[in-house]
């Protein structure tokens, strides 16, 4: 909390009927490039929306340009990438990011949701064995890698978004033993120009919900 000052978010509820009408627009929208990689998943379609939704959003209160150059990034669970993987219950933390980039006009223009889920695909995939283990190697190269810098947070409060994905951490089902019981409520901590993609809550019928952190001034800029 910058001075004290409560960080204003906004929590973006979306029901499995409209993730899955979301997902089959942004395939429909596919750039005729993708025909190699004709998969878009769900996540990307949703990330796709954010994206869009949060630069638009800056666009129109004169934060950005159509000029500018946006970037997105996201971490990626290295565990499963490697070969051979890691397993699940590995400890250490191999989260990895990718950053992609497409000018501000172009992203948000009509009917380029697929343009954007096909980017995000794109990006995910590129996190691949070879990427993890030249970037392990890069870092084994640096005398401190406490000087390392994350590129993805780059422009956070202007062009660039940065997004954690924790969709497939089902923490509705974790369960404490007799002393505490199941999981009933949970409490997220606020980024400033932060977003996050939860999972499905079935008790609500929800296909996800998504939480993005404003601006420590006040204002809430891309929601």
């Amino acid at each position: 909390m910058p001075d004290g000052k409560p960080l204003p978010s906004a929590t973006f509820l979306i029901r499995k009927s409209a993730v899955a009408d979301l997902k089959a627009l942004a395939t429909s929208q596919k750039p005729s490039m993708s025909t190699t990689e004709p998969y878009i998943s769900t996540h990307d379609a949703d990330c796709a929306l954010i994206w869009r939704t949060v630069m638009a959003a800056r666009l129109e209160v004169g934060a950005i340009a159509p000029s500018d150059t946006t970037t997105f990034g996201m971490p990626i669970d290295g565990r499963t990438q490697l070969s051979p993987p890691l397993p699940a219950d590995f400890l250490g933390n191999l989260a990895v990011c990718f950053k992609i980039g497409e000018s501000v006009q172009n992203l948000v223009a009509p009917e380029r949701l697929g343009a954007a889920a096909f980017q995000i695909h794109a990006g995910v995939k590129s996190v691949d064995d070879t990427y993890l283990k030249n970037f392990i190697a890069l870092l084994q190269q640096v005398p401190d890698v406490g000087q390392v810098f994350i590129d993805c947070l780059e422009n956070i409060k202007t062009t660039g978004l940065f997004l954690t994905s924790w969709t497939k951490f089902d923490y509705a089902a974790l369960k404490w033993g007799d002393r505490f019981g199941d999981c009933e409520v949970s409490k997220w901590w606020v980024y400033e120009w932060h977003c996050h993609c939860f999972p499905p809550v079935e008790i609500w019928g929800l296909g996800g919900f998504i939480d993005a952190g404003g601006n420590s001034d006040g204002s809430f800029q891309g929601g």
